[in-house]
């Protein structure tokens, strides 16, 4: 922790200004931060941040993070499935200025997770000041504060793809699609009805099931004959897409060309399903294969 803080210090002598209302373009190497010096003593309703990868083919195995830190540079690492930050950092929470001291000059963060990438992370980050808390855009990682006590109000569908309703800053999808901006299309499985499955390198294929009731057994049957998929299911968490680092802690079953997850003495409810194919110097083929679901009652 000592060492990453030090770094961020070293590193701040190097952040460019970001304007309100402007856009910044830059590029980040795996494990490095880019950082920016905002000013927002002009601001006077809420303070949104967007990130938008620029080559997101090449790029679709980088796992990001957005920070915004009052007077000091930010820092992020990852131990397993958690995150550990520098103080006073904000990631996707609602600050009142009036309440906090967050009103002093901003630093803005870009982070790159350690993993292996092939090139550097380009990306533009945007910085807008609006009277109403906004919601995200397509294909970007946002974080907002609230600068203000104004109350937050529906911005309507503009802003989640068409596929959502803005409320208090976060989308809420319609059926069938998931993601923060609902950019991301999520087809629904019926247990007993295999479906067909093609995910570039690189890419996610992403997938529902509605349990009716109480069963003994939720199982989930990935079997594909190229490629290198992995397979993730999760209780429904109001349209939210798995994070590339939540796949090392999938419990499949792998055996040869044959993944199976179950889940055991399962409630009613939805459950997410997602297939990613790892981009790898060994795998530059599609993974193709069949997904299925199967339910077993009680008797």
């Amino acid at each position: 922790l000592l060492q990453s803080y030090q770094y961020g210090l070293a590193r701040a002598a190097e952040e460019s200004a970001l304007q309100l209302g402007d856009t910044a373009f830059g590029a980040v190497l795996s494990g490095e931060y880019a950082y920016y010096s905002l000013n927002i003593s002009n601001c006077t309703g809420y303070l949104h941040l967007e990130m938008h990868a620029l080559q997101p083919n090449t790029t679709a195995e980088a796992e990001t993070a957005l920070l915004l830190r009052p007077l000091q540079t930010p820092w992020i690492l990852r131990e397993g499935d958690n995150l550990i930050h520098s103080n006073d950092t904000l990631l996707d929470e609602t600050v009142d200025c009036q309440q906090d001291s967050v009103c002093g000059p901003l630093f803005v963060a870009v982070h790159s997770f350690p993993q292996e990438q092939r090139a550097p992370l380009s990306f533009k980050v945007e910085a807008s000041c609006t009277a109403q808390q906004a919601c995200p855009s397509p294909d970007f990682e946002a974080r907002s504060s609230n600068l203000t006590q104004n109350d937050s109000t529906d911005l309507g569908d503009a802003a989640c793809s068409g596929a959502g309703t803005c409320v208090e800053g976060a989308c809420v999808c319609h059926i069938g699609r998931g993601g923060a901006a609902c950019e991301e299309l999520v087809r629904e499985l019926w247990p007993g009805e295999p479906i067909r499955v093609e995910v570039p390198p690189g890419a996610w294929r992403h997938f529902f099931v509605n349990v009716s009731e109480r069963v003994l057994l939720l199982m989930v049957d990935l079997v594909w004959s190229s490629g290198d998929p992995a397979l993730l299911i999760k209780p429904y968490e109001g349209g939210s897409i798995p994070a590339h680092h939540e796949m090392a802690n999938s419990r499949a079953l792998v055996e040869a060309n044959h993944s199976r997850h179950v889940l055991q003495d399962v409630s009613a409810g939805r459950f997410d399903i997602s297939v990613h194919n790892r981009e790898a110097p060994w795998n530059q083929e599609t993974a193709e294969g069949n997904l299925s679901v199967h339910i077993i009652h009680f008797s």
